[in-house]
């Protein structure tokens, strides 16, 4: 990313769940609000396409995988701030205060069930010193137009900062 174009940064929380906050900041303005990230992003992928496809249909042509372990990664955590009498079933998993790097927020994943929870593009930054030629900026776009064309959906900015930690970015508009 063209540091020129970055408005502003924003550092979450190191917990694993990171990468799920860095995207609350820009969404609600508020990483505490992950959770409410992480139900939106297992919604979506509960609904079928137009087409009558599945979410784990799209998966298993598009990446030869099912969605079991994307929904792990989503579920891990997400009733952390509910209270013990809101949760419908106890489960340790979906009350983890951390995230073991196995439920990390994933930039193959994750990005693209953010796209379509949230029907904006979601962008993909490397960070500046990666040396790799696989590690690429991304953009993942919804795979479902939203409901209103008539207004333009302002993209997600995620940086991926040392293959441990993700950030938000605020990138000027073009």
């Amino acid at each position: 990313i063209n540091q020129d174009d970055v408005v502003s940064t924003y550092n979450p929380k190191s917990d694993g769940y990171c990468g799920f906050r860095a995207a609350a900041y820009l969404i609600y303005g508020d990483e505490e609000q992950f959770t409410k990230v992480k139900e939106a992003m297992l919604s979506v992928m509960s609904k079928e396409f137009e087409n009558g496809m599945s979410y784990e249909d799209f998966y298993r042509s598009s990446f030869e995988m099912t969605t079991d372990e994307v929904k792990m990664t989503i579920t891990c955590g997400i009733d952390l701030h509910k209270k013990e009498d809101e949760v419908i079933h106890y489960d340790r998993h979906r009350k983890a205060k951390t995230a073991g790097m196995a439920f990390w927020f994933d930039s193959i994943d994750c990005m693209q069930v953010l796209a379509d929870a949230y029907s904006r593009p979601v962008c993909y930054h490397p960070d500046s010193g990666s040396k790799s030629q696989l590690d690429v900026a991304l953009t993942y776009f919804p795979l479902v137009l939203p409901k209103r064309l008539d207004q333009k959906p302002v993209p997600l900015h995620l940086q991926y900062i040392g293959g441990i930690h993700w950030e938000s970015c605020e990138v000027k508009e073009l």
